[in-house]
């Protein structure tokens, strides 16, 4: 990260700020001073107007500081509120497309996956590609994505315990698709009692994953069968002779059962802007980590943010043709279709997975967020997987 990319992370550029301050602080001062000295019953313009400017400065300054905390817990939806924000959008953020690219292949497929931070001041997601699982009974691999939110914590912590766990689960002769979600409940468990380490609670004034969390949607691949577990909004296709046949649906907390869960757990639900969010804050009525959110003494199907994956298990033949797990930042300018169709029309061109996969996130990442509206400015992450005849 260099020294742009450091100022940017921060709450507020802390001299600006200060100086806003100062000036803030000396024409209270003043306004105070005339208003004793001066007969200012004679000049009501003017005297409304100066306690407008009072009161204006007041506003703001309110909304800076609970910006700067907000950042400071990890809550979304403020990086805006800042001094950088009287600026043209482009000049307060900038475009990254470094690409992280990787591509491999297994017994009966081959893959690439890809990842951009894009317009946001970190990356946040977490992948995994195991493409020979020699534990499994069978030829099988594992590919995940984990959106992250708040932070990168949760998701990289996720990435590095999911195959080892779902190892331990597997000998347990679970079934794929149920071993997929007990994995994940397991790993949520082991972050819940790192969560309450005392030097993280006295370092930073609570659990280190109380407002840190992530997505998960996870793909065991074998010759004949796909099972895929998903807690959150990131998402899972197959293309099928064509046909995008989606295997996951997003989590969120505006459907009537999920918000009566959410209610039921002490929670709220609230349009702010577009989406709808609980608490007034987080978009995702399903995710790992953000344990603010959780009451313990609720089971996990039952809590405000539920940890519990929804599994689909599907059979995989010769029609089958790719399969692709991304995050939810592919879809703000693109729909599953449009994906499906963008990755099917290259593979049939003969292009490599790789460069479908980069092209892919260069499509989706807003060249100018006045253009898009602040859509296509997430992080994104794509793994593709295509596969030969069973």
């Amino acid at each position: 990260m260099d020294v742009q990319d450091a100022e940017l992370t921060k709450p507020w550029n802390l001299p600006t700020f200060n100086l806003i301050l100062i000036v803030y602080v000396v024409f209270v001062a003043l306004c105070l001073v005339l208003h004793h000295m001066a007969p200012w019953g004679q000049f009501p313009v003017l005297s409304s107007t100066m306690w407008l400017a009072v009161e204006t400065w007041s506003v703001l300054l309110l909304l800076f500081a609970v910006r700067s905390q907000c950042v400071k817990w990890g809550v979304k939806g403020f990086s805006m509120l800042s001094p950088r924000s009287i600026l043209p959008p482009q000049q307060q953020m900038r475009r990254r497309t470094a690409k992280t690219t990787h591509s491999g292949q297994g017994p009966f497929f081959k893959y690439a996956t890809c990842e951009m931070q894009g317009w946001r001041a970190s990356m946040e997601d977490a992948v995994v590609c195991a493409p020979n699982l020699e534990w499994f009974a069978e030829d099988a691999a594992l590919f995940g994505v984990f959106d992250g939110h708040g932070g990168a914590e949760v998701s990289a912590f996720v990435a590095s315990r999911i195959e080892g766990r779902l190892r331990d689960v597997i000998q347990r002769e679970e079934a794929p698709g149920p071993a997929l979600k007990q994995t994940l409940l397991e790993i949520e468990d082991e972050m819940r009692s790192l969560n309450s380490a005392g030097s993280a609670l006295i370092l930073r004034g609570g659990g280190r994953y109380d407002f840190v969390g992530c997505t998960a949607a996870v793909a065991l691949l074998t010759r004949t069968a796909l099972a895929v577990v998903n807690v959150g909004d990131s998402r899972i296709f197959k293309c099928r002779q064509g046909d995008c046949v989606p295997l996951t649906r997003d989590h969120k907390p505006e459907s009537p059962h999920v918000r009566r869960r959410i209610e039921a757990a002490g929670g709220t639900v609230v349009q702010v802007g577009p989406c709808y969010r609980i608490d007034c804050n987080l978009n995702l009525s399903r995710a790992l980590g953000d344990f603010k959110y959780k009451d313990f003494s609720l089971a996990p199907e039952d809590q405000k943010v539920s940890p519990v994956g929804d599994v689909t298990v599907v059979d995989v033949d010769s029609q089958d043709e790719f399969v692709v797990i991304a995050c939810d930042g592919l879809f703000e300018l693109m729909t599953w279709t449009s994906v499906c169709s963008y990755v099917r029309e290259r593979i049939r061109r003969g292009m490599p997975l790789a460069q479908i996969a980069e092209d892919l996130l260069d499509e989706c990442c807003s060249p100018s967020i006045l253009a898009t509206g602040g859509l296509g400015t997430d992080n994104e992450t794509v793994i593709i997987v295509q596969l030969s005849s069973p």
